[in-house]
């Protein structure tokens, strides 16, 4: 009994000591592989809102600024790129945003169910915080958004005329669902590495 309490009395440091080690290790282990993932998914994000807005007719997308233009070749015509984009990209919205200085508003969505933005239906989003994009930079948001029950990481990138000018920006919604399932795998796998530290180590103090 005596050898016994001996042995619980020196578990519970031992417990405490590699409980802590193993909280770290998977806790570093996680935020490693979260930042890596986050950030191939941003590169993703990218480069399907870049070959989005370079295959857009920038002269075109420019005279899309009227309410009720849906329905006109024009509309379609870019849509069509969109869409494809959509498609071929890993996308859930894609849609080019137009401003007058003041105020941010739809203009192409690739939608094409009750559900799409209207041409000159305000953007959630204000200038201010997209003024950057509408002067050349593109953005990339640096955590995924689960707020409406999706996984979104949203790209921003310009629409650039062939003079140089900005004349409306991109908005890409990449789908990043697939990176949440493998962060909460990667979360699932590090936390039965720490329950099995935990048990070897009631192992070797009681029966070694």
């Amino acid at each position: 009994v005596r050898k016994m309490s001996i042995r619980i009395k020196l578990l519970v440091p031992v417990l405490v000591v590699i409980l802590a080690v193993c909280s770290l290790l998977s806790a570093f282990a996680y935020m490693t592989v979260q930042e890596e993932m986050v950030a191939m998914g941003q590169l993703q994000s990218q480069t399907v809102a870049a070959l989005a807005a370079a295959n857009l007719d920038a002269d075109v997308v420019a005279q899309i600024t009227e309410p009720g233009m849906e329905d006109t070749d024009l509309y379609k015509s870019q849509q069509e790129v969109l869409i494809r984009v959509q498609e071929k990209g890993n996308v859930l919205y894609i849609y080019t945003l137009y401003t007058d200085g003041k105020t941010v508003y739809y203009g192409i969505d690739a939608d094409t169910t009750e559900t799409a933005c209207a041409i000159g239906e305000e953007f959630e989003i204000s200038y201010s915080e997209l003024a950057s994009v509408f002067a050349g930079e593109a953005y990339v948001e640096e955590t995924i958004d689960e707020s409406d029950g999706e996984a979104l990481l949203t790209t921003y990138a310009p629409i650039v005329a062939e003079d140089g000018r900005v004349v409306a920006i991109l908005g890409c919604d990449y789908d990043a669902s697939d990176i949440l399932y493998e962060l909460k795998d990667t979360q699932t796998k590090t936390l039965m590495l720490t329950v099995e530290g935990l048990a070897v180590s009631v192992v070797l103090v009681f029966f070694i």
